[in-house]
């Protein structure tokens, strides 16, 4: 379970700390991203399948909730990832761009950036150079 735990942490940690990073440096572009997607329903079921695929993927392989935070951290973005992926399948269009407009996504995209780039270093930390393994 070690070595799947620190592939994971290795893959989203690289992969959050780059998403955290567009999100500051190039947040128009990220909100243009954001509405074309809102907009489009084929996109949000097709990113949706992939959502549930890759949190199926890490629920049925890592589903392990102890005291050990990376490998908790790891279970808990598998689980997260999949109701994502179950919420952009059924969740009906018109909803979701209400959600989006009524939260004002662009005032949250630097709060969000910030998140994805402490967690992402956290993984990408602890995936790479793990300290108590």
């Amino acid at each position: 379970m070690l070595q799947l735990t620190l592939f994971l942490a290795q893959i989203f940690g690289i992969t959050f700390l780059l998403a955290g990073l567009t999100m500051l440096l190039e947040r128009k572009m990220m909100l243009e991203v954001l509405r074309d997607m809102v907009e489009n329903r084929a996109l949000l079921y097709v990113l949706g399948i992939l959502d549930l695929i890759f949190g199926l993927a890490i629920v049925l392989t890592h589903n392990v909730w102890d005291a050990d935070m990376l490998t908790t951290t790891i279970t808990a973005i598998g689980w997260l990832t999949l109701i994502k992926g179950v919420g952009r399948m059924v969740i009906p269009t018109a909803t979701i761009k209400r959600w989006y407009s009524k939260n004002n996504i662009g005032k949250m995209l630097p709060f969000a950036g910030l998140i994805m780039i402490v967690v992402g270093g956290y993984l990408t930390y602890n995936g790479f150079w793990p300290m108590y393994y």
